[in-house]
């Protein structure tokens, strides 16, 4: 099977983390990072062990007191 690829871009600097969600349960957190801005973040998580189904990926961007979620994908 093949891994879930997820790929950001974000405009200014600024801390992000990205939550993998199957339903309410969180699945994977990868841990938050400061990302450059203007350059394509790319991520990656291993289909082995997890069951097939739905998952929604969460983008959480934040800098200074402002934070910002987003969540990714259809549906």
């Amino acid at each position: 099977r093949t891994p879930l690829r997820i790929a950001y871009r974000i405009a200014t600097a600024a801390r992000s983390q990205v939550t993998v969600l199957r339903g309410k349960k969180v699945v994977k957190r990868f841990k938050a990072r400061t990302s450059a801005p203007k350059r394509t973040h790319r991520l990656k998580l291993a289909a082995r062990g997890l069951p097939r189904g739905d998952y929604r990926v969460r983008i959480t961007v934040g800098r200074g007191s402002g934070r910002v979620v987003v969540p990714v994908g259809g549906g």
